[in-house]
């Protein structure tokens, strides 16, 4: 007995597509019966884009979205039956996330430049400007890309994953670069010498101050000490006090 192998034609076809002015991306999924005679079972099978998740999926016609772990990536299902000569064509409308933001960008050159400049004066300077200049170079080739339009969606898709790529080294050069920032003092050499100075300065002249006061108050005190004792220890005082008392005496007496 002679076995016929049936088997179905399957392909996967990614398109864009636009919608309410925003561009999307279609994976058009095709099957076609190879049977002339008998009706066939298909599955329809195809693996999503690594970075999509269910949320990013807008439409999936009748098909099923599952997860392979092993490949770490989503995917649709479908099984039809076709007649001898049938086909089954379905459609997965996804939003396109393939793209890195402006304001990433932005962001990321400013603090390139910013750390540059709080490195001037120091020994990291040169390198820190060399790290900026790859940042910069590295965005500049990303900016590039994301204006050019790909020629297909898989194109597009390869393109922003070498950005990506890219994104990823420039902020390591950024990371590099601000650890410089720790591996410095917060002010450079002259001014921290100008800083100890006036420091040293302020507490002479407030030990003078402080000296000064003392001083004074010290002359004061034994300026009055002096008084009461000359004041306590007249001899002029206690002979007149002795001629009251005797005064006083005799005056008794007579009465």
């Amino acid at each position: 007995m002679r076995r016929i192998k049936l088997f179905a034609i399957f392909l996967s076809i990614f398109l864009f597509i636009a919608v309410n002015g925003y561009t999307n991306i279609v994976l058009k999924v095709v099957g076609i019966s190879s049977s002339k005679t008998k009706v066939q079972k298909i599955v329809l099978k195809s693996y999503l884009p690594k970075e999509i998740t269910p949320e990013d999926i807008i439409d999936k016609d009748d098909l099923d979205l599952l997860y392979d772990t092993q490949q770490s990536a989503y995917y649709v299902y479908g099984e039809y039956d076709l007649s001898p000569g049938e086909s089954v064509e379905r459609e997965v409308e996804m939003k396109d996330i393939w793209g890195i933001s402006e304001a990433r960008i932005v962001s990321l050159q400013a603090e390139a430049d910013k750390t540059v400049e709080l490195l001037k004066g120091t020994s990291f300077a040169e390198r820190a400007l060399f790290l900026r200049d790859s940042i910069k170079e590295k965005l500049d080739k990303i900016v590039q890309r994301e204006k050019i339009a790909a020629l297909n969606p898989q194109r597009h898709i390869s393109d922003y994953r070498s950005n990506v790529e890219l994104l990823e080294t420039a902020q390591k050069d950024l990371i590099l670069a601000r650890s410089f920032l720790s591996q410095v003092s917060s002010l450079p050499p002259v001014a921290i010498w100008k800083v100890f100075f006036v420091v040293i300065g302020i507490l002479f002249l407030l030990s003078i101050i402080l000296y000064l006061s003392w001083y004074r108050q010290s002359m004061v005190v034994k300026t009055s000490t002096n008084s009461i004792a000359e004041h306590a220890f007249d001899p002029s005082s206690v002979e007149a006090k002795e001629n009251n008392n005797i005064g006083e005496n005799e005056n008794e007496e007579d009465n």
